[in-house]
């Protein structure tokens, strides 16, 4: 039985390989990505890792991410103020609109429900999160 372990790890370990070969190339992280290889190695599933793989490789495919590797960190900080300035805009939307409100509403309900029915090991969801008022509450289901 340990054998099919070994050979089971080892080939999660070849796959893996593969996809940090495509996402990261060389040794220095520089040049493109190959969106094509991407899709090619992401149409048999994307090895579920710690350091985000899976979320790099939607986020290329999606077009999110920029397939020049330099052009990552402006395009995720970029992504990062983008939402804010949405979710201010919808708050501050909904502090004056009562239909907007309880819709806002009712998508938070959706997105803790489904928090917590897809990852409920993730702490990141268990952290207080600051309502537009500045009350802390947590993201998880229940809240």
């Amino acid at each position: 039985m340990a054998g099919m372990c070994d050979t089971t790890r080892s080939g999660f370990n070849s796959r893996l390989e593969l996809f940090e070969r495509v996402l990261f190339g060389t040794a220095d992280g520089r040049g493109t990505v190959d969106i094509e290889q991407l899709a090619a190695l992401c149409i048999d599933g994307i090895p579920d890792t710690a350091d985000g793989l899976r979320a790099t490789c939607w986020q290329l495919l999606l077009g999110c991410l920029p397939v020049d590797r330099s052009q990552w960190a402006n395009a995720r900080d970029e992504g990062r103020r983008t939402y804010a300035e949405l979710v201010h805009s919808v708050q501050k939307q909904a502090e004056h609109d009562t239909e907007a409100a309880m819709q806002l509403q009712t998508l938070g309900t959706q997105i803790r429900a489904d928090i917590e029915r897809t990852q409920p090991d993730i702490s990141l969801f268990r952290q207080p999160i600051a309502d537009s008022d500045g009350r802390a509450r947590s993201m998880g289901a229940g809240s």
